[in-house]
């Protein structure tokens, strides 16, 4: 099985890489053993495949079983459209002899490829059946919906199930009110269920208050966060919640928790301290923690503690050793009163792209390490056309990259439009969506990564005719 991934790995890239302008890699196999009775076993492993332009064209996953053969388990099949959007998505089961039907996705889309609707259906031995409906109407000029209804089949007729209703700031990609409400069919009313407001601070959430529904379904205040930055770079300092009080006279709104954030001279987080409100003005610690970077401003250490009885009581701990910017080893722990005990490490290899290829994890069990499982993953180099480069856009800065919190673009524009900057991980699955409107002229954007895991990235900004920029990046953590 290793053989042939390996094979299939090598003729994928050699395909992949003839007249590639800019290329980027995404995994095409992977493989997961276990360690059991002092001997490797082979688990599941899955084969992933792509169209030209790298989109993601369907999964076959493998078990193996008792006699180390491996069988066919389930196998998923996309149909893309034109501009490569998923227009249906097939799940199959393996029957032993054959493919089974499982369920099957179909969406739709508008003129502007907006997705309008998406269709559930169930396989039941002999035909489809239709089982749920989610459809959205109301998009704004940043692709943005107003709102998403969904339904399930019942006797034959569509019924109403949920619904949301979005409304944006004027001019902005910026969510400004999210309602969420229920279908009550007794009553054939929608009954409300949660509203979150929000406000911003140049493009970052500044507070989003929650409102629940009161005994006669209007909205009333039930809790609300509250965010502050530092600036140049813009970065929280505080995150602070607190909950309607209904008690006070007239109600306000009472502290609950807040989060501080200190920081590094390099902008890296330093250390947080977490506290909870015991009076109006006073605030008590309850929790912190705290990272340690290299020369490299790559996380070296975290760890946290609870402030237990008045003694702080150590929790959990992360170590990070390195090979260049990619981690070599993760070790993890956890507290003991004053101490840490081990639990796990995970062992990583990388390829000549810093592509992760091999991962291990070994359980600390009765005084020592003990191998648990590993995993295998094989990549193949994937063309981004010529054919989709944006015209509109050039001198394109993307710094820093490799890069930790954020990465900043700054280009010149020749016309004024509204671009869709995505981040995508090398299996093609969109981890970042932000919409942005651009002016003609020089254009500086700030985009938060702080969410992602170390690993190799494509940062893509789209305009609304399908054109697009593509520019791998490095996160390191």
């Amino acid at each position: 099985m290793k053989t042939f991934f390996c094979f299939l790995a090598l003729s994928f890239t050699f395909i992949f890489q003839i007249n590639a302008q800019t290329t980027i890699d995404k995994i095409i196999a992977t493989r997961h053993d276990e360690f059991e009775n002092n001997a490797w076993k082979g688990k599941d492993s899955s084969v992933i495949t792509y169209n030209a332009d790298g989109f993601k064209l369907g999964t076959l996953s493998s078990k193996n079983d008792a006699n180390s053969v491996w069988n066919n388990f389930t196998k998923v099949t996309f149909a893309l459209s034109s501009t490569n959007k998923i227009t249906s998505e097939l799940r199959e089961n393996w029957n032993g002899t054959s493919w089974v039907n499982n369920t099957r996705y179909t969406y739709i889309f508008d003129a502007s490829d907006n997705n309008t609707q998406i269709l559930y259906d169930v396989w039941n031995g002999s035909t489809w059946n239709q089982t749920g409906k989610i459809e959205y109407t109301g998009y704004n000029s940043f692709g943005k919906y107003g709102q998403e209804n969904v339904f399930i089949m019942n006797n034959g007729s569509w019924q109403n199930l949920s619904q949301r209703t979005r409304s944006y700031f004027a001019l902005s990609p910026n969510l400004e009110i999210d309602n969420r409400f229920n279908w009550d069919g007794n009553l054939g009313i929608w009954k409300k269920i949660e509203r979150l407001t929000y406000t911003y601070n140049q493009d970052f959430i500044g507070s989003i208050t929650r409102s629940i529904p009161d005994t006669n379904n209007n909205w009333m205040n039930e809790s609300k966060i509250l965010n502050t930055y530092a600036f140049n770079p813009q970065r929280i300092t505080e995150y602070k919640l607190q909950t309607w009080d209904t008690s006070a006279t007239p109600d306000a709104w009472l502290n609950t928790n807040r989060t501080l954030y200190y920081y590094t001279s390099a902008f890296k987080v330093d250390y947080t301290s977490s506290e909870i409100a015991t009076s109006a003005t006073t605030w008590t610690p309850q929790y912190q923690s705290f990272n340690t970077y290299n020369a490299n401003d790559s996380l070296t250490e975290f760890y946290d503690q609870w402030l237990i009885t008045g003694i702080w009581e150590n929790y959990s701990r992360k170590t990070n050793s390195y090979i260049g910017n990619n981690v070599d080893e993760e070790k993890y722990y956890a507290g003991n009163g004053s101490n840490w005990n081990e639990t796990k490490k995970i062992n990583f290899l990388y390829d000549a792209k810093n592509n992760k290829t091999f991962q291990q994890i070994d359980s600390f069990k009765n005084g020592s390490f003990v191998q648990d499982s590993r995993d295998y993953f094989y990549y193949a180099t994937f063309p981004l056309s010529i054919k989709n480069v944006l015209q509109s856009i050039n001198q394109v800065t993307i710094y820093p990259n490799p890069a930790t919190e954020s990465v900043n673009i700054n280009f010149n524009s020749i016309e004024n439009f509204n671009a869709q900057i995505t981040i995508s991980d090398i299996t093609g699955k969109s981890r970042i969506l932000v919409a942005q409107p651009i002016q003609k002229g020089e254009n500086k954007i700030n985009t938060a990564i702080s969410s992602l895991e170390a690993g190799t990235y494509i940062l893509s900004i789209l305009d609304n005719k399908g054109s697009a920029f593509h520019q791998k990046i490095q996160v390191i953590k």
